[in-house]
């Protein structure tokens, strides 16, 4: 009951500041992004990730395992996301978050890849990169939940929300929690 109220007042607050944050990116856009829309999107990000299995960590131990969180060219979103973590832990596994560059993204592995960046690359390219990476991958760009991104983030009348891939999550070997699924619009 505690994480369904939780779920719903972040999604209630995230609205709320959702609304007051004129969102806009497109394919192809150049988009330097807010202080306040880096401090929304690390927040949908942890919130997400805290939703999710990943299989592939069944057989290690926390003690011996970090979860990477990787950010692909937006250091302002890392450093975010940094500050909102700090010491918190994900399954009982600590959080170490990353800056990547997109051109070293195939020598950078992580659990959680975002690929939000605020410069003008394009993440669809980086996307087939992750294929068979065991790894929740981020976007931010419209139509990228059908080109395999796990959890894709849109804006609607100038509010966040998110569309989950669910084919591509259990071709990852990902579980995500029935709650959020709930919450972002559903991509087969």
């Amino acid at each position: 009951m505690q994480k369904i109220l939780f779920i719903l007042l972040t999604s209630l607050l995230a609205s709320l500041l959702a609304s007051l944050l004129p969102l806009q990116t497109g394919a192809n856009e150049i988009h330097s992004y807010t202080t306040s829309e880096t401090k929304l999107l690390s927040a949908f990000i942890w919130n997400i990730s805290k939703f999710t299995q990943w299989k592939s960590l069944v057989s290690k131990k926390p003690k011996e395992h970090r979860i990477k969180l990787i950010v692909v060219d937006n250091d302002s979103l890392a450093e975010d996301l940094k500050t909102l973590i700090g010491a918190k832990k994900l399954n009982d596994f600590e959080v170490e978050v990353q800056s990547a560059a997109m051109a070293k993204l195939e020598q950078t592995r992580g659990e959680i890849v975002v690929l939000i960046p605020d410069v003008a690359h394009t993440p669809s390219a980086a996307l087939k990169k992750l294929k068979g990476c065991r790894c929740l991958s981020v976007t931010y760009e419209e139509g990228l939940a059908l080109e395999g991104a796990i959890v894709n983030f849109y804006t609607v009348d100038e509010r966040l929300r998110f569309e989950i891939n669910l084919h591509q999550a259990k071709e990852e070997g990902l579980e995500l929690s029935s709650q959020l699924l709930k919450l972002g619009k559903l991509i087969e």
